[in-house]
């Protein structure tokens, strides 16, 4: 990777690598055709969990095009509340896709103008990924092993520890229950055009 003080251009700004973007850090928030706050759309900003990659090329710049949101619901349904709102109304919304730089800052933004809501995809409901199970690993310490520790350590209580485990076989038991899936719902936006910005 490329450092700072390899380009002549950016010597006076500092050391060392330049800092990435994270791809964790961004924020999604939607506006109605009057530009202003969808409502309740806060509860679904806090919900949304990922934004596909949205393909660009050069020749058609800005034009239409479609992305995925990955929303997980939540108990008070106020997140697909919502959706549902944005999915039955009539009109377009703006969809805004902030990435952060871990304060708040705002580091670039995307207005995707004209979005509606295609598609909503269900995620599967299944009692398999609550099911129990444990996995045991055997190990044996060869008798060696108190020899070795009795020539390089001269702690008692290290050599009274060593000499109790030398040539023993241990169990260990691993838990293999896998954790409730959440529910989630993934949304297929659909968009006239969109406008980058970089801060």
């Amino acid at each position: 990777m490329a450092t700072i003080t390899e380009h002549a251009a950016a010597t006076t700004i500092g050391h060392g690598i330049l800092m990435p973007k994270l791809s964790h850090r961004f924020r999604v928030t939607f506006l109605d055709d009057c530009d202003n706050a969808v409502q309740g759309s806060e509860y679904l900003t806090m919900q949304i969990m990922s934004i596909s990659d949205i393909e660009e090329t050069f020749d058609r710049p800005n034009t239409s095009g479609q992305f995925v949101l990955k929303v997980e619901d939540d108990v008070t349904n106020r997140a697909m509340t919502v959706v549902r709102r944005l999915f039955e109304r009539q009109s377009t919304f703006t969809t805004i896709v902030e990435m952060l730089d871990g304060a708040d800052g705002v580091l670039s933004t995307e207005h995707y103008h004209n979005c509606t809501i295609a598609q909503i995809l269900h995620s599967d409901r299944t009692y398999a990924r609550n099911t129990n199970g444990y996995k045991a690993v055997q190990l044996s310490i060869p008798n060696w092993v108190g020899d070795f520790v009795d020539a390089l350590v001269d702690d008692p209580k290290t050599k009274a520890l060593v000499s109790l485990l030398n040539g023993a076989n241990l169990t260990l038991v691993e838990s293999t229950a896998e954790q409730s899936a959440t529910v989630q719902k993934t949304l297929i936006v659909e968009y006239g055009s969109v406008v980058h910005t970089l801060k």
